[in-house]
């Protein structure tokens, strides 16, 4: 049995009745501890991810693979499908055009909402010209951390996520804060 100590301490005032100043001694302690332990048994930013899945750490060391939305799970259409269709499709969130591997681009809402609000005088009826083309994407095993500074960087809202021969997901920017407001 170990006992750790610190020296008495003055309680910051007004009144020194407070526990203030011995509180910040004894999470210093608690933090070196930890540290410590850490380093010695060597764990990873993937272990504390797994012990912290739902804090702010543990969310920004979690990989891609299991912050990403499934590829089944989206709506999946092919480039001359027509615009009325895609938009249809888009009610269940961002749709991936064609069935490529990885997928030809996305067709998001901001990409909609911009053909739209375009004078453009021309009557587009697939989708041609109006998905982004060759998004931006990284490997399963990148942190989320890595992924949000991405999107931040690059105005990015979305991210595919792609292993070595196709499109397996995508990762949302909202993830970072929808995770923590509910």
């Amino acid at each position: 049995e170990y006992s750790l100590c610190y020296p008495s301490v003055k309680e910051f005032p007004p009144l020194g009745l407070a526990p203030t100043t011995s509180t910040i001694a004894q999470l210093l302690i608690g933090d070196l501890l930890a540290a410590i332990y850490s380093e010695h048994v060597g764990l990873s930013a993937a272990q504390f991810a797994v012990y912290h899945p739902s804090g702010s750490l543990g969310l920004h060391n979690s990989l891609a693979r299991d912050l990403m939305v499934h590829k089944s799970t989206l709506a999946c259409v092919n480039a001359n499908t027509p615009l009325h269709l895609a938009a249809k499709a888009m009610t269940e969130g961002m749709v991936l055009v064609d069935y490529g591997r990885p997928y030809l681009g996305l067709l998001t809402h901001g990409d909609l909402c911009r053909h739209l609000w375009a004078d453009q005088g021309e009557n587009t009826n697939t989708l041609h010209g109006l998905f982004t083309k060759d998004p931006c994407s990284v490997p399963p095993d990148s942190t989320g951390d890595s992924c949000l500074k991405i999107m931040e960087d690059r105005g990015f809202h979305c991210l595919l996520v792609n292993d070595s021969t196709q499109t397996v997901g995508v990762i949302f920017r909202s993830l970072f804060t929808q995770r923590f407001l509910k």
